[in-house]
């Protein structure tokens, strides 16, 4: 995230004089942003897969009516506990993170170009 902050502030907020200097920023802008997106993009979907499993082992005692109560002890002696990605245990990765996150570098984009001492 601090590669892909400082790299956009070059492109933003610095002449373009040198072309290399330029290219290079942008291609370090392009390859932070990917890096970020696969690991957020790919966390969530787990955090769902996840969610969708628990979903499916909860409802399988319904399904199977001739052993209903032993498939119901196993069920909520292991599988009860919801389990997901997160970040410190403070916050459940989602899509929700990806805006979350590019707003704020976003924010402080704006308020490093606005006071000018960086």
């Amino acid at each position: 995230m601090v590669r892909f902050f400082w790299s956009g502030c070059i492109i933003a907020f610095f002449p373009h004089h040198d072309k290399y200097l330029y290219t290079a920023s942008l291609l370090v802008t392009l390859q932070s942003l990917a890096e970020f997106l696969m690991v957020i993009l790919s966390a969530s979907s787990v955090n769902k897969a996840a969610l969708t499993a628990r979903n499916m082992v909860i409802s399988l005692p319904g399904w199977i009516p001739q052993s209903y109560q032993e498939i119901k002890i196993l069920v909520r002696r292991k599988y009860m506990k919801k389990v997901s990605l997160t970040l410190w245990k403070i916050y459940k990765i989602d899509n929700s993170l990806l805006i979350s996150a590019l707003g704020t570098l976003v924010t402080y984009g704006f308020l490093m170009g606005t006071l000018g001492n960086f």
